[in-house]
């Protein structure tokens, strides 16, 4: 069997049919046509705005309550995105986030927090801001001292889901799983280049920095090529780059197209 996890790009959000029952869409998503050439069953585990903490807690849930799968596919979601406990009604937490609240812990990233409507009373908004460090990406380009608080949560994030990574690889190792995991679009890649460059050229950088440097390049090294999909510096591929140059889906989301080629490019990355 194999276990499918990750935020909307696996689950495959924008699909056609996505908005007419939760799995009218399926068969047209890479994992379906991903069991398919691999001639075995699978379970799709993944939700729409899942942060990475809540992808590896649902995983190690469905590996020790069912059936242990075959082979495995995570697509780590943005590393910024988080889950928080919050004290708000159901009503009001949907009112902000203009998505259902179909997950345990409130997922929450920059992008959903724009729509804040104001009617909501002050302490709701307090409690939700009180978790939010930025409201809007645009920020980070007009002040130095945001795109370094921008950084150092990126940077944390990564901290996270290398490490996150790392534990995966290595239950699977134990588990005998086959397991294929990476990014879903290249941008924390680039995100974290650029952000390693700017430590080595530094004149004046913190130990802790640099020992951080050097942690990140000996977890890339004890991933295997099909356990860091996208984050290499080599041609692998991720389910973002096979959109192009055809444009996203309105809502950012790869195509049925992207979809159908991604399946046929994993399906030889499991070892």
């Amino acid at each position: 069997m194999l276990l499918l996890n990750g935020c909307s790009f696996v689950w495959g959000d924008e699909l056609e049919g996505f908005d007419t029952s939760p799995t009218t869409h399926w068969p047209l998503t890479f994992g379906h046509q991903l069991a398919e050439k691999l001639d075995i069953d699978y379970d799709n585990i993944a939700a729409c705005g899942n942060c990475n903490q809540k992808i590896f807690r649902d995983t190690i849930d469905y590996l020790t309550t069912k059936d242990v799968p075959s082979h495995m596919v995570i697509l780590w979601s943005d590393p910024i995105r988080k889950e928080t406990l919050l004290e708000v009604t159901e009503e009001d937490e949907e009112r902000m986030l203009k998505v259902p609240r179909s997950i345990s812990m409130t997922q929450w990233h920059e992008n959903r927090f724009q729509d804040l409507e104001l009617s909501m009373s002050p302490r709701v908004v307090q409690e939700f801001s009180n978790h939010l460090l930025f409201n809007n990406v645009k920020t980070f380009k007009r002040d130095r001292r945001t795109v370094d608080v921008y950084l150092s949560t990126f940077c944390t994030g990564m901290t996270h889901q290398l490490s996150l990574m790392l534990a995966m690889q290595t239950l699977c190792d134990g588990m005998n799983i086959k397991l294929v995991q990476g990014i879903f679009h290249r941008n924390a890649r680039i995100e974290l280049a650029k952000y390693l460059t700017r430590i080595e050229r530094q004149k004046e950088t913190s130990q802790q920095v640099k020992d951080w440097r050097l942690w990140v390049f000996s977890v890339l090294e004890k991933l295997r090529p099909e356990c860091q999909v996208g984050l290499s510096e080599g041609d692998d591929k991720t389910l973002r780059d096979f959109q192009e140059p055809r444009p996203l889906k309105k809502q950012g989301h790869p195509d049925e197209q992207a979809h159908k080629e991604f399946a046929e490019y994993i399906v030889e990355l499991f070892p």
